[in-house]
């Protein structure tokens, strides 16, 4: 347990030593069991956890740089361990970034839109498998509701929904026409 919690507390490190806070990255563990017994030392544990990064190569990077300190902390512990890393969950979203400034424009252009600029969000999201082959663009709809995605009270103002299906329709249009 002991080299299992010191695992944890240096993987911090990855982010700070090896990210760009622009571009971001965030490695969280949220399963940590071990032991049976309250006075017992066990002799395993094992972690799950999640890498998030805003593009597929700081991914890539943070993973590397996980597993070097694993094999590190084993090595230091004289312990043995074994890494499964998984792309796991989601692929980061990355946005063509010529085809999202030519729908931005757009939208800038149509009457009832407002474009808001937000920070990007180290949400998991199955867009980024699609981003991957082909070229496309995410964005957020805003549908006015004090509640967050996947919140039981969300409830979305429909009128919104319609809108945002007009404008990407119009957009579609327009790009078939060319």
């Amino acid at each position: 347990m002991v080299a299992a919690s010191y695992f944890i507390t240096q993987v911090q490190s990855v982010v700070s030593r090896n990210v760009n806070p622009i571009e971001g990255a965030v490695v969280t563990f949220g399963v940590f069991q071990a032991g049976v017994a309250n006075n017992v030392i066990t002799d395993t544990a094992f972690l799950h956890g999640t890498i998030r990064a805003l593009t597929q190569d700081m991914s890539l990077l943070v993973q590397k740089r996980v597993r070097t300190v694993a094999e590190g902390v084993a090595a230091a512990f004289g312990m043995e361990v074994e890494i499964e890393l998984k792309q796991g969950g989601y692929l980061p979203v990355e946005n063509n970034p010529a085809l999202a400034r030519e729908l931005m424009d757009f939208f800038g252009e149509k009457d009832g839109i407002e474009l808001i600029d937000i920070e990007p969000a180290m949400t998991g999201e199955d867009f980024g498998y699609l981003l991957s082959k082909v070229d496309g663009v995410m964005f957020w709809l805003g549908i006015d509701s004090p509640y967050a995605l996947h919140h039981p009270q969300m409830s979305p103002k429909e009128e919104a929904l319609a809108i945002g299906v007009d404008a990407v329709s119009s957009f579609l249009k327009k790009k078939a026409a060319e």
